[in-house]
């Protein structure tokens, strides 16, 4: 139940660069008007702008309910990172919105094992040196909301949507 807002934060290391990450049990944040840089030159998965995921962008978060609007996140191998714990246990409610996303290597927004998840109103401009990059890619999800989002330079997909309503009522909006 913390709001952040109005904040710079620049995370550019030599190997590891995070500029905001939300662990398991950080419940309904707000982050908002956010300026976060991480490194435009490494190429590596330990450098992500925003993560709703554990210590790696592919390791598990229970962080539900936390908005992210109106930030510009600049850089990274992702731009954005939400893993829940499995196709049969979701992170819920987290919500992406109205947000820039620039020049991320690989991923703009990288969606695991979610329900109930909003993006909506961002817009994606994807490293235009990078061609196989996936500007929203979307895995095991539920119920979730994907609108008026405008993707720029996506070399290689611009959505990967895959196993997108595994419940059978879980229907997703896009």
């Amino acid at each position: 139940y913390v709001t952040f807002k109005n904040l710079g934060i620049t995370a550019t290391g030599a190997a590891t660069c995070i500029g905001v990450n939300v662990q398991s049990g950080s419940n309904y944040n707000n982050f908002l008007l956010l300026n976060i840089r991480v490194s435009e030159v490494l190429t590596v998965t330990t450098c992500y702008g925003v993560g709703i995921c554990g210590s790696t962008y592919s390791t598990t978060s229970t962080g539900g309910y936390n908005l992210f609007q109106y930030c510009t996140i600049i850089g990274g191998y992702l731009g954005v990172s939400m893993y829940g714990p499995s196709s049969t246990s979701f992170t819920f409610g987290n919500r992406i919105k109205n947000c820039k996303i620039v020049n991320p290597y690989s991923y703009g927004i990288f969606s695991y094992y979610q329900s109930n998840d909003t993006l909506a109103d961002n817009r994606l401009q994807m490293r235009a040196t990078t061609t196989t990059n996936y500007c929203i890619y979307a895995y095991y999800n539920q119920n979730c909301v994907f609108d008026r989002n405008i993707i720029n330079n996506g070399q290689y997909m611009g959505m990967y949507i895959y196993y997108c309503n595994t419940l059978g009522s879980g229907r997703m909006s896009i």
